[in-house]
């Protein structure tokens, strides 16, 4: 569990013995802490092997390179639930980056690449067609072309449930083609056919060869 203490505390964030702490709109939270199902599909199965074969090849690195791995982190911290600065390690900066690049279908890298600034915090989708047979994204201009993007998505859902964020799954990668992208084969792939008259969610961000991704923007549709 993190904390962030105070008079007493102030904030907290994550288990504590058999609860979760967590916060929304209406403020903090305790439930009770429910251990989900692990199925050991294929793409978690990858995902692992690419963590731990990435880990062993840290011990492989010369000294000099580990020392640029360790030496970068402060430039790839990031900002913390509690607003506070944190540093990664220099093995978990290269693991990270070097597990995003092995996602994105780039290869892999010894030394850190430089930080970019990612051109677009999100995309501008201005537009969407989604039926039985068809999951299509229209953004609103030619600047997204040649932009490789992640896609996410959710499995066909009641159009009732706001809560949708936690069921997101990567369905794979694409390149903006001109002003738009077809997701059909990664989505009919990944949960099979759109089912008429539910909705399903589908999350968008771009990526880069050096292993950053943007903000990724969400969108809800019903299928029609």
């Amino acid at each position: 569990m993190k904390v962030k203490f105070g008079a007493i505390i102030t904030e907290g964030s994550g288990k504590l013995g058999g609860h979760v702490v967590s916060k929304n709109r209406g403020g903090a939270f305790m439930r009770t802490k429910v251990t989900p199902s692990n199925p050991q599909t294929q793409a978690q199965s990858a995902q692992r092997s690419i963590l731990g074969s990435l880990s062993k090849n840290w011990a492989t690195l010369t000294i000099d390179e580990r020392k640029s791995w360790n030496d970068a982190v402060g430039e790839w911290a990031k900002t913390d639930i509690f607003g506070d600065i944190r540093k990664p390690s220099g093995l978990n900066l290269f693991v990270k980056i070097n597990a995003n690049l092995s996602t994105y279908g780039y290869p892999n890298v010894t030394v850190p690449p430089l930080k970019q600034d990612v051109p677009y915090t999100s995309l501008d989708v201005t537009a969407c067609t989604v039926n039985a047979l068809n999951v299509s994204l229209v953004f609103a201009d030619t600047s997204y072309a040649g932009v490789k993007v992640r896609i996410q998505a959710t499995s066909s859902m009641s159009p009732g449930i706001s809560n949708f964020k936690n069921k997101l799954r990567n369905i794979g990668d694409l390149v903006v083609s001109s002003t738009s992208i077809s997701a059909t084969d990664l989505y009919t792939a990944k949960f099979g056919s759109l089912v008429t008259g539910t909705t399903i969610h589908i999350g968008i961000a771009p990526v880069l060869d050096n292993g950053q991704q943007g903000q990724t923007a969400t969108y809800t549709f019903v299928v029609q």
